[in-house]
């Protein structure tokens, strides 16, 4: 049955293709069985009633109430039928209701039936799979028609937020779902869907969620999140996977209650099902133990134990278990004389059990006894050289003594005992390390190294130990060592940068050093050297290199030393100065000009960088103004005066103050009998050099022509004493005329 299209958007007509599709296979899904399931039979055809009559709040009500109780096939055509209702009313809403909002909610209802809520291990059939895809493309165009961007995954965590907090739980898996699908190493949107499946109490949902943030974190896995996965795991029947989950929890946090109380749940169900369960009472014994119980623990321990020995099948080893957990109540208890009867009563059976011989080891210690404390754990590390809490315990006895010598002593001997043991030398390393006393640390990394040279941690320790006696290089290398044997390792990546870091500071260090005592060419050595650590390619490093390459002359290469730091640095003052200086010894002026413009108009930070730059701009305008003013002259002697003055104003714009340039312009109007306009030259160039002895006599000799003869004889005058000393020609005319003035 096809239903007629409004007039719509085009997402909107889309949408109403693909649930046309729907419906078809709504009409060819067969009713279930009443005399099988009447409850879900009657929910299941009130459903269905009110679907045909266009009731579909009231059909989506009826089938939420099916679905519960739908069995084998039925839970199939149930979730199918109930994703095809939704996609019905969310078709209605936006269409006829223009509702994108409550539309977009039905199409996530939709989503989550035929998506994430599907039955673990369920199949589709053909007409379900084709149901599945309608459900992914309308949730898609849902997200069209309200602007939303669906493959952001910010988006989608603020609207599973969102949905969680305003209760629509189920809309909220399929969101956070999305976030999954766009980042699968999101550990948090993963615990977040255990937590809602877990509310909507589908355990073998929630189990899978917690499980894949589990696999995903590893180690760093926190308890609370394998409380929650050993809840799961128990709702869903796997038991054993359960305690296991909840044993990994208190490995990380030995004081969390909640795995206490789930494991003491546990072992009680398991031994009011099962009253001669050895197992049950034992461990039921050892939570009792962890909530410091110690009375019903030890009762638990007595019946685990009376039953042990009643039932031929349980094993030695388990009976060994629960002497020695038992011993470990004693201890705990400080019940010290029955704890040595319950370790000895293993060792009796069995001479060389680590566990026993270790436990005893620590109740020595613990009671004070350190001679049979070291005596029994040399003992057992004879029978396991690598047992490791025996070697930290005795670690600890050592640093016991009383003084930094005998600690010492004690720490090579422990040391000399177990000379092919890459562990003890480690740890000897370690203890030194601890005291800073570097050179014997060195010594025993070294001898860990020598013996195994995989261990990443003993090369990181030991590139500690070259750092703080000032080997940069050897550091360097052991960091990199251990960065290569634990490539995961962010902190030991850290340590690597930071030692890579330092070695190419001191020889940055060095090569400015060198600089400073003029020994550039050794000085680029090191600046070259220092290079090749990423980490130190700074601006400062290449800026330092340029000035060693510049003093050599070598202004080329200095140019691109400091391009690459004013890239680094692109607003540093002082780096485009430096730049400017290289242009300008390269005999590069318009280049040199850029930068040194640049140094006055950003921030330096040193005090005379601005006004050296200034100093040297004016410097170059003067010299070209130089420059200009040879052609000024060449034209002058020709005559061609209008070519003169457009030189002359050049000039005079790379250099308003030069007198030279006034003076010509003086000399050019004089003979163009502007004798006005070359006074008023004669002037200017008076005004910026007062000592220009012939701008006095060729002002002097306009003036006289002008008949203003005071003033002319006032400048004669002033030549005439500018020229004391010197007999020539200018100088008779000059005191010619201020005889007949």
């Amino acid at each position: 049955m096809l239903y007629p299209l409004f007039e719509s958007t085009l997402t909107q007509k889309r949408l109403l293709i693909a649930f046309a599709s729907i419906l078809i296979l709504l009409m060819g899904i067969l009713p279930a069985s009443r005399a099988q399931m009447p409850d879900y039979g009657y929910y299941y055809d009130q459903g269905n009633a009110y679907y045909k009559k266009g009731e579909l709040t009231k059909a989506i009500e009826m089938y939420k109430r099916a679905v519960p109780l739908a069995q084998g096939s039925s839970v199939a055509i149930a979730y199918n039928n109930l994703a095809t209702i939704y996609m019905k009313r969310g078709n209605y809403v936006l269409t006829s209701l223009v509702q994108k909002e409550n539309a977009l909610s039905d199409f996530r209802e939709a989503h989550f039936f035929m998506e994430y809520a599907w039955p673990e291990g369920l199949d589709y059939s053909s007409n379900q799979k084709e149901t599945q895809k309608i459900a992914r493309t309308n949730i898609q165009i849902g997200y069209e028609n309200l602007g939303i961007a669906s493959g952001v995954k910010k988006t989608h965590r603020a609207m599973a937020q969102k949905l969680r907090l305003q209760g629509k739980f189920q809309e909220a898996i399929v969101e956070f779902a999305k976030v999954v699908e766009l980042d699968p190493k999101d550990t948090e949107a993963r615990k977040a869907l255990g937590d809602l499946f877990n509310v909507l109490n589908r355990p073998e949902k929630s189990k899978k969620y917690y499980q894949e943030a589990v696999n995903l974190l590893g180690d760093q896995s926190d308890d609370p999140l394998l409380v929650r996965l050993a809840i799961a795991q128990n709702k869903a029947g796997e038991v054993d996977n359960a305690v296991a989950s909840l044993n990994r929890a208190l490995e990380a946090n030995p004081n969390n209650m909640d795995a206490i109380r789930q494991l003491e749940d546990i072992w009680r169900r398991e031994i009011k099902f099962n009253p001669r369960s050895v197992l049950g009472h034992a461990n039921l014994a050892s939570v009792f133990q962890k909530k410091k119980m110690f009375g019903d623990a030890l009762k638990a321990y007595d019946n685990a134990e009376r039953l042990a020995g009643q039932d031929p099948s349980i094993t030695l080893g388990v009976k060994k278990l629960i002497r020695l957990n038992m011993g470990t109540l004693y201890q705990e208890m400080r019940d010290f004389p029955m704890a040595h009867k319950a370790y000895d009563s293993v060792l009796q059976i069995e001479p060389g059990n680590k566990l026993a011989t270790y436990y005893k080891a620590v109740l020595y210690k613990e009671g004070g006894q350190i001679p049979q404390a070291i005596e029994q754990y040399n003992r057992l590390l004879a029978i396991d050289p690598a047992y490791e809490e025996a070697h930290g315990d005795l670690l600890q006895l050592i640093k016991r003594q009383p003084t930094s010598i005998a600690i010492a002593k004690s720490l090579r001997e422990y040391a000399d005992r177990y000379p092919n043991n890459a562990m003890v030398q480690s740890k000897v390393g370690e203890e030194f390390h601890s005291v800073k006393d570097y050179q014997a640390a060195t010594h025993y990394y070294r001898q860990s190294i020598r013996i195994k040279p995989t261990i990443a941690a003993t090369h990181a320790n030991l590139g500690a130990s070259l750092q703080a006696i000032g080997d940069t290089e050897g550091a360097l290398a052991e960091f990199k060592k251990a960065a290569e044997l634990a490539p995961d390792n962010q902190k030991i990546a850290l340590l690597a940068e930071g030692a890579e870091e330092e070695a190419g500071h001191a020889v940055f260090l060095k090569a400015v050093e060198l600089q400073k005592e003029g020994k550039n060419e050794e000085a680029i050595y090191y600046y070259q050297k220092a290079l090749e650590v990423p980490v130190n390619q700074t601006a400062e490093l290449r800026v330092s290199y340029g000035v060693a390459l510049q003093g050599l002359g070598r202004f080329s290469e200095s140019i691109e030393q400091y391009n690459e730091a004013i890239r680094l640095a692109p607003n540093n003052g002082n780096y485009h100065y430096y730049l400017a200086t290289a242009h300008h010894q390269d005999s590069n002026l318009p280049k040199a000009l850029l930068s040194y413009h640049k140094a006055i108009r950003l921030e330096s930070t040193e005090p005379d960088i601005k006004q050296q730059a200034n100093d040297a701009v004016k410097a170059i305008d003067q010299a070209e103004a130089t420059q200009i003013l040879n052609k000024v002259v060449d034209a002058y002697n020709q005559q061609l005066y209008a070519q003169g003055l457009n030189l002359i104003d050049k000039a005079l714009k790379k250099d308003p103050e030069n007198a030279m340039a006034y003076y010509y312009r003086a000399l050019i109007y004089k003979e163009q009998k502007k004798l006005t306009a070359s006074v008023s030259s004669y002037d200017r160039a008076l005004k910026y050099d007062p000592d220009f002895k012939d701008a006095y006599f060729g002002l002097a000799v306009v003036l006289d022509e002008q008949q203003n003869k005071q003033r002319a004889k006032v400048t004669f005058q002033k030549y005439l004493d500018l020229s004391v000393g010197t007999q020539d020609d200018f100088v008779k005319y000059a005191q010619e005329r201020v005889k007949a003035l």
